[in-house]
């Protein structure tokens, strides 16, 4: 789908979510729904971006109405709401998709061709105004609810999905993740539930041991890559750490209300910040903070409070852990990544106690 134009991704976004709103489900949710707070303000960020780009940088609202149309995804959440999936269902669907991606990296290996693009297109999706999600993130979805349900009652069925789903994190070796939901994994083992707990506490994090020790190798090559990137000044995430907190703002206002997503058909800016190796999708918050501004983050830190402090399951909250744990350095929010938007949607259902009833 690498050849598609973006208007053809922004059509099918549309469609999507208006089979999902108007046809398929018909829970009442409106526009003044109070679970549906957050997100407003998410939006009213995203929109008052659009007014700094236009004040400092010149770029036309038509423009960033093109520029930001990944931001359309954000309506998936009164999708949602309207649909009322289940945990379990939410996990069923992502387990599928992780099943998916293991057939197509697999395919991959076997046929490595069938997937290459010429640099020419490479570099027009990479200088395009869209933004591509990591698909990875798709597995924790199924691990966090396995881990949900080992924490209640330790049962082959949620080992199984937990394994499935972290040999594929492994597999892609995306290191902010794995190192985080590896420790995640760790301590959901030290508070299962069971008049068994402590042998079972020992069995698993047995098998843990195990499988790390056993990719001892790769682990390593991991942790010391990560220790000289940290020490390296020309390593692309220092650079844009350095250049975001202390070039890119111009004035309090963009501080403030952020920068703006800003199109290649507006500014040179981002072309030119990606050639040295600068990507705001690199520094998590500081990144979006610099695109969109404070107003969102505040947003995002709220939805993690109602986490922490609810009574909500203990998957949705490791769940949370793992996007707090990985904010320094991966943008799980661009373009109402999924990853995100489910866990909005638990967060506030069950934190609000629109309670879900789980399918037997």
């Amino acid at each position: 789908m690498g050849n598609w134009s973006n208007n053809a991704y922004l059509i099918i976004k549309i469609a999507y979510l208006a089979i999902g709103y108007f046809f398929l489900f018909h829970y009442k949710v409106t526009i003044s729904d109070k679970r549906l707070k957050p997100m407003w303000f998410i939006l009213l960020g995203i929109f008052l971006s659009m007014v700094t780009a236009n004040l400092y940088y010149g770029q036309t609202y038509m423009t960033s109405l093109l520029a930001y149309r990944a931001n359309i995804l954000w309506l998936a959440i009164p999708v949602l709401f309207k649909m009322k999936p289940t945990f379990e269902q939410i996990s069923k669907s992502c387990l599928i998709v992780t099943a998916i991606m293991y057939v197509l990296y697999f395919v991959r290996l076997g046929n490595p061709g069938l997937f290459a693009l010429d640099d020419e297109t490479i570099m027009r999706m990479q200088q395009g105004d869209d933004v591509y999600l990591a698909g990875y993130v798709i597995a924790c979805i199924p691990l966090f609810y396995g881990l949900n349900q080992l924490r209640e009652k330790v049962n082959i069925k949620s080992i199984e999905i937990i394994g499935f789903c972290y040999v594929y994190l492994v597999i892609l070796q995306n290191r902010s993740c794995l190192f985080v939901m590896t420790l995640l994994i760790g301590y959901s083992i030290l508070k299962v539930r069971s008049k068994y707990r402590i042998f079972l506490v020992v069995i698993l994090g047995a098998i843990l041991a195990f499988f790390i020790a056993s990719m001892s190798k790769e682990w390593m090559g991991l942790i010391q890559e990560t220790q000289q990137n940290m020490g390296d000044s020309d390593y692309n995430r220092n650079k844009a750490y350095l250049y975001y907190l202390t070039m890119a703002s111009p004035n309090i206002w963009c501080v403030l209300f952020g920068n703006g997503f800003l199109s290649s058909h507006t500014t040179s800016l981002m072309q030119d910040l990606m050639s040295y190796g600068i990507y705001n999708s690199d520094v998590g918050f500081i990144g979006y903070w610099n695109n969109y501004g404070l107003i969102p983050i505040i947003a995002f830190i709220y939805t993690f409070y109602l986490a922490i402090k609810k009574e909500v399951p203990y998957g949705v909250k490791m769940w949370c852990l793992l996007l707090v744990g990985c904010t320094p350095t991966i943008s799980y929010f661009h373009g109402a990544p999924l990853i995100y938007v489910f866990y909005y949607y638990l967060v506030i259902q069950y934190s609000r106690h629109y309670l879900i009833k789980e399918t037997k």
